[in-house]
């Protein structure tokens, strides 16, 4: 009887939380669960086959550059990506339409992986480096997404991209109880400018910033040193 009563009163207090919070609560809701899941399309040349398991490991054969994707990634609709995973990354250094060559360096032999992504409406770019499969810098990551997962295939005339981001799926079902773990229900829309830039690659790894644009960084400390289809 009493488990009963306790699940009429969690259902009731759902079914007045829209009612309590707002039109924005079912809105944020909605936008939370959209980003659970990543899927893209891509048209483009090259011929990549890249696995993400977690930000800090990454398995990548291939290339691409200047793919163009569509569909839906972290509240984006188009993303431009360009990648060298093993060999290829050894010798050259992705760029972006309209960026420079980067200086080759001895610590290149080590890559395994080299990513940058541009979403288009929310500038400055996104880059991911692996040295022997393993992120580095292993730093500003966030903590929500630090079990995402990506898939890149690609051949000459197209490619896919799908990626999972549990961390997404906590911050979903506690925002139903207007908990917003990912801080991003406070009126940033898609677009907002990320706080990752893009360095050379010099003698040292660069920075990553794995977290794919559109969200500015939540106003919480960052989930230690625990950042594609990618791929933020």
């Amino acid at each position: 009887m009493n488990n009963c009563a306790s699940r009429h009163a969690l259902l009731a207090i759902l079914l007045l939380l829209p009612g309590v919070t707002g039109c924005s609560y079912l809105a944020h809701r909605g936008k939370d669960f959209s980003d659970i899941i990543s899927i893209g399309a891509s048209a483009g040349g090259g011929m990549e086959l890249r696995a993400r398991a977690t930000p800090f490991v990454t398995a990548e054969v291939g290339f691409q550059k200047d793919e163009q994707f569509f569909g839906w990634r972290r509240r984006h609709g188009k993303w431009q990506e360009s990648s060298f995973g093993l060999f290829f990354a050894n010798f050259w250094s992705p760029r972006l339409e309209g960026e420079p060559f980067v200086e080759w360096s001895w610590w290149s032999l080590l890559k395994t992986s080299h990513t940058k992504a541009r979403f288009l409406s929310s500038p400055p770019d996104t880059e991911w480096k692996y040295h022997l499969f393993l992120l580095s810098p292993v730093k500003d990551v966030d903590w929500l997404d630090a079990l995402d997962a990506e898939v890149t295939v690609g051949a000459f005339f197209g490619g896919l991209q799908l990626g999972v981001r549990p961390g997404e799926l906590l911050d979903f079902v506690a925002g139903i109880f207007t908990l917003d773990l990912a801080g991003d229900d406070g009126g940033a829309e898609a677009g907002a400018p990320e706080s990752s830039v893009s360095q050379p690659d010099s003698g040292t790894p660069a920075n990553s910033s794995p977290r794919g644009g559109g969200r500015p960084p939540p106003h919480r400390p960052p989930g230690g040193v625990l950042p594609l289809l990618g791929a933020r």
